[in-house]
């Protein structure tokens, strides 16, 4: 398990920021319905995690996300497949 943010802070970078705080803010607004600071403190960290394992001649691979709901939601062809061959 890792690490994860959707914030970074502007720290005179003359908006050459990579992340920046939109993703924040959005989260910030759809979760407790205003952007505040502490809206901001409780929505800038998260995490991920990546698991591999094998069991006869299979393997799986996983790297899972806060985002695969809202790929569910669209229902494209690919992820409706539920499985990704690599």
């Amino acid at each position: 398990m890792g690490l994860a943010t959707v914030y970074e802070a502007d720290h005179g970078n003359q908006n050459k920021l990579f992340i920046a705080s939109d993703d924040t803010e959005f989260i910030a607004e759809t979760l407790y319905g205003k952007v505040t600071a502490e809206n901001i403190e409780r929505c800038k960290r998260s995490s991920g995690m990546i698991v591999l394992f094998e069991r006869g001649q299979g393997c799986v691979f996983t790297a899972g996300t806060c985002e695969w709901v809202a790929g569910l939601i669209e229902s494209t062809v690919k992820n409706s497949q539920g499985v990704d061959f690599v």
